[in-house]
């Protein structure tokens, strides 16, 4: 389900952005001090049931690797939760990511921990967002991300660092290895209008290639792909490399990237976030900083519309069985009306016929006695004078006996 609603959350501040068709747009911002916490408080009691998504983009998140060795999938989710709390055990928001057999050796396997070690830049927004009970869908940040979207814009080498502007004048680098984040930092950079901008990003790329090799994360022999997201104009800046730093440059235009994300709107290479947001409103990241602990009341919206649903399907599916069983009533009610009908009829007829005879002078005991004789007589053949003469008999031992016509 695409999320419409995300609080974009950084050092010193916290703003909501608004996912409306294929734009997106910043409807309110909240300073990280106690009036702004009083105002998004304020905020959310007129809107607190709306589902929403919290991004994170701050300086304050670290990145390591490690590797376990080979266990069974139980065995190792045990592990890589006992070294990330041992690792960060004064932040709830950490993450371990199992991430494929190690290339260097064999029998290992590479683990990401990774953690906003600040918990004091979330736990106030956090904590007012339980409190309204805002059904929160997840707890990302913008490295956790940026996999997902450079393969949006680009195939990505093995090892490519994702470059983009943020917040004005800071530019957030995350290095990608086999697809998945391994590494990110937040830095301070100089002006795209600045002549010495291009020189600046090459002394940042620099630092982190560095870096990344005094980590063992990048050999010093490994190709290094670049990905910059950057107006053309940055591009005739003519970026100079004198650092000696051995990396491949690619150029991602930011009206390319937004046609990329389904975006019909204007993107400042200056506040590339909006990218993120777009993306984190599309698709879920693999990973979440979302404490353990929490109640997750995103979860129990989607409980109650699932049990809402259900409901209205037995109603539906109760309402279609009444309206079979009725659909038979009403056959069978205009059967039995048609069946009653020609009882009816077939009683007048047997009325009206009957009048038409007289009525029979005898009592029960007498239409015995002439039913046993007439078969009496066909059953024994009798003689025709000798019938004769037994009815007279009869009719002469019983006066009130009359005898109309007999025939033979």
């Amino acid at each position: 389900m695409a999320i419409r609603r995300l609080f974009y959350v950084t050092q010193d501040a916290l703003a909501v952005w608004r996912r409306i068709g294929c734009t997106l747009s910043e409807e309110m911002s909240f300073p990280s001090s106690d009036e702004g916490y009083e105002s998004f408080r304020a905020y959310l009691k007129r809107s607190a049931h709306q589902r929403s998504l919290m991004l994170v983009d701050v300086i304050e998140e670290e990145f390591v690797t490690d590797t376990i060795p080979d266990l069974s999938a139980a065995d190792r989710r045990g592990l890589i939760a006992r070294r990330l709390k041992k690792r960060f055990t004064r932040t709830p928001y950490r993450l371990g990511e199992f991430q494929g057999k190690s290339r260097r050796a064999g029998d290992r396997y590479n683990v990401v921990f990774s953690a906003i070690t600040n918990h004091e830049l979330v736990d106030p927004w956090l904590e007012i967002v339980d409190e309204h009970k805002v059904p929160l869908v997840d707890i990302t940040s913008v490295p956790l991300v940026a996999a997902a979207l450079l393969s949006e814009f680009r195939k990505p080498a093995e090892n490519a660092l994702f470059l983009t502007r943020h917040q004005g004048g800071r530019l957030r680098q995350v290095f990608i290895k086999s697809g998945r984040a391994v590494s990110a930092r937040l830095s301070q950079i100089k002006s795209a209008e600045d002549d010495q901008s291009g020189e600046s990003l090459v002394a940042e790329i620099a630092q982190s290639r560095k870096y990344l090799e005094r980590s063992r994360l990048l050999s010093y022999s490994d190709p290094l792909d670049v990905y910059l997201v950057a107006g053309s104009g940055f591009t005739a800046n003519a970026i100079r490399d004198d650092s000696g730093i051995d990396f491949r440059l690619h150029i991602i235009e930011p009206a390319e990237a937004a046609t990329k994300l389904g975006l019909a709107m204007d993107v400042h290479e200056r506040n590339l976030e909006v990218l993120f947001l777009a993306q984190s409103a599309r698709k879920r990241s693999r990973g979440s900083y979302a404490p353990k602990n929490r109640t997750n009341y995103s979860r129990l919206l989607t409980l109650r519309h699932t049990l809402i649903g259900l409901a209205a399907a037995g109603a539906v599916g109760c309402s279609i069985f009444a309206s079979v069983y009725l659909t038979e009533a009403l056959v069978l009610r205009n059967a039995t009306q048609a069946i009653e009908s020609q009882v009816m009829r077939l009683e007048e007829t047997y009325r009206r016929e009957n009048a038409e005879f007289e009525p029979i002078r005898a009592d029960s005991h007498e239409m015995k006695l002439a039913v046993d004789t007439g078969e009496y007589i066909q059953e024994n053949t009798l003689p025709v004078d000798w019938v004769i003469r037994e009815v007279a008999q009869v009719i002469d031992a019983h006066p009130d006996v009359f005898l109309g016509e007999l025939r033979w």
